[in-house]
């Protein structure tokens, strides 16, 4: 059986605290045709220097030093460095909760030829010693689906064609929302959506990253892209910590109005 390509866009930047741990859960899959793109051209903590260390020799692995202007950037960055049959992103605050990952997409994908494929996912909050399962539940990939539940489906646990990504790229100006902007807009086109039941990432929440420390922002951002795509006058729900409802329900009242 011959083996699809999977490539995965890794951004960083000065996040060394768990960056080896990322790259190591993609080294680890049980998976021999696969790629990590790392885009870090700005980091002055040590993370240059882990890099190094695994790039040297590895030829899974590319180093791409092109400076970005914010995460979203520094993904359609990796996306011109890609050569994959299917690509996705892993944070450098995340890793694979499995080493099987890449090879049950390969099998599934000779039984079925899906454009993308998504998974549930963790969220390990160490400050309070918690988790919380993100789980699809086969929900449908769909607009009202999104618009409804918000970004059910990460950025790290999603798998799409590099057709698609030939013709779509994720938009700058929505850093914080970018991915689900992108799936509004995939999600209405001629696609063959697959949902797997089963974890494929975890990603740590310390209290460090972009969606917590710029919240506010984030949630400006989310107005503008439901306003955007709601046109079929659905509510809107994302999902969110709970000192943050509020605010998201007042958004949502001020959209169907």
């Amino acid at each position: 059986m011959n083996e699809i390509k999977l490539s995965v866009i890794l951004p960083n930047y000065n996040n060394d605290k768990y960056l080896a741990k990322s790259i190591n859960s993609f080294l680890n899959q049980d998976y021999e045709n696969k790629e990590l793109i790392i885009v870090d051209g700005k980091s002055s903590d040590s993370s240059h220097r882990i890099i190094e260390k695994y790039t040297s020799g590895n030829k899974n692995i590319v180093w791409v030093k092109e400076k970005d202007i914010n995460v979203t950037d520094a993904i359609n960055i990796g996306l011109k460095y890609c050569t994959g049959d299917f690509i996705s992103f892993l944070a450098s605050d995340a890793f694979y909760f499995d080493n099987d990952i890449f090879s049950t997409i390969n099998a599934k994908h000779h039984l079925l030829p899906f454009d993308v494929v998504y998974f549930d996912h963790y969220f390990y909050f160490t400050q309070t010693r918690r988790i919380l399962i993100n789980k699809c539940t086969g929900r449908e990939f769909s607009k009202n689906n999104l618009l409804m539940h918000g970004t059910f489906v990460g950025l790290d646990n999603i798998f799409i064609s590099k057709d698609v990504y030939q013709k779509h790229k994720y938009d700058p100006k929505y850093n914080l929302c970018s991915d689900w902007e992108l799936y509004l807009r995939i999600s209405q086109e001629k696609l063959l959506f697959f949902y797997m039941e089963k974890i494929c990432t975890v990603t740590v929440q310390d209290g460090d990253n972009l969606t917590q420390k710029y919240r506010q922002e984030q949630i400006r951002q989310i107005k503008e892209v439901a306003l955007l795509y709601n046109s079929d006058n659905v509510s809107v729900y994302i999902n969110a910590e709970n000192s943050i409802k509020a605010k998201l329900k007042r958004i949502v009242k001020r959209i169907i109005k």
